[in-house]
């Protein structure tokens, strides 16, 4: 099933409901100028699977993967120029490693882990 975020709404725990059911399937927002701004997956009411963002400009802004609701592996970041603004890495259970980072110029800014 793939739905509007618009159509989607929250528990008192947090959970994702589409039409007051938990949700599973994929959310997307659509993009006025076309394309989309945001497009992500959910099992039993929580992020799970691949997400990828744009920004306004069509230009990816970032993507990753989720396991019930945790970041896991690489995620990374851009800049609305396209250059790469952080890439972090997160182990098979959630928990952070390391850390990149890039100012617009592409200049290395941070790392961490």
């Amino acid at each position: 099933m793939s739905v509007d975020y618009d159509e989607l709404d929250f528990d008192e725990y947090g959970s994702v409901l589409h039409e007051g059911v938990v949700f599973t399937g994929e959310a997307h927002e659509p993009n006025p100028r076309g394309g989309l701004l945001a497009r992500a997956s959910y099992l039993n009411g929580v992020k799970h699977g691949e997400y990828q963002e744009w920004h306004a400009n069509g230009q990816l802004a970032r993507e990753g993967r989720t396991r019930y609701g945790r970041a896991v592996g690489v995620h990374r970041q851009w800049h609305p120029n396209g250059r790469p603004a952080r890439e972090a890495v997160f182990d098979d259970d959630g928990r952070f490693v390391s850390e990149r980072r890039w100012d617009e110029d592409g200049n290395p800014v941070r790392d961490a882990g």
